[in-house]
């Protein structure tokens, strides 16, 4: 028998805004975020713009380079505890245990971190994430990310790569998102829900045959 998922995105679907900026200001006010590190960002920017915009700049990890990896993601557990917990809609974990008695596979697609997208994974007891992972050598960050990076047609590409459609029956399956960029996403399932839209993209939702949820 066929596995159903339901996919959710994190930022702006789980949470009301963005947990890598929430993050950043954390690691701000530790005094782990230097003048430097918005350098890497500017080079990286400037080395990687062949690849698309998006990558260069949503995709651009930059000021990570050279951070000790385990302090980093010491950092964001307590970062999750403090601050993003409190910014998790109840509707949104209303959803997720609703998908879980009957017994649905929950799955986190976000581009945020994956360290970050982890202490999501371990609050809702979800066993599958697919988020921005970042390279590391010798137990520091390289500036560099890995694989798919899972933002608009990233998402729709892991979705094709990792849901093989021989064991996961798609058009019964659940999607949730709140960007623009999640629609070619979410159209890949049977249910797809786009949360929280402004005017604008509950009339694009509409005419995709989106349905529209409000957390």
């Amino acid at each position: 028998m066929k596995k159903i998922v339901a996919v959710f995105d994190i930022d702006g679907t789980i949470i009301d805004f963005f947990s890598e900026r929430i993050f950043l200001l954390f690691l701000l006010s530790k005094g782990k975020f230097f003048i430097n590190d918005l350098f890497n960002y500017a080079v990286n920017l400037l080395q990687t713009t062949n690849r698309g915009f998006i990558f260069a700049t949503k995709g651009n990890k930059a000021y990570f380079k050279n951070k000790d990896s385990k302090e980093i993601e010491k950092l964001a557990h307590i970062c999750f505890r403090q601050h993003l917990l409190k910014r998790i809609f109840t509707r949104a974990k209303e959803k997720i245990e609703q998908h879980k008695k009957k017994q649905h596979e929950i799955v986190l697609l976000s581009g945020t971190l994956s360290f970050l997208l982890n202490e999501y994974k371990n609050y809702f007891g979800v066993k599958k994430g697919y988020g921005t992972t970042l390279e590391i050598k010798n137990g520091r960050f390289t500036g560099k990310t890995l694989g798919i990076y899972p933002y608009g047609e990233g998402k729709a590409e892991i979705i094709k790569k990792y849901f093989d459609k021989n064991q996961y029956d798609l058009p019964r399956s659940f999607a949730y998102g709140n960007h623009l960029s999640d629609i070619k996403s979410l159209k890949l399932f049977g249910n797809a829900f786009i949360i929280n839209p402004d005017k604008k993209l509950a009339a694009i939702a509409r005419a995709e045959s989106i349905k529209i949820e409000y957390f």
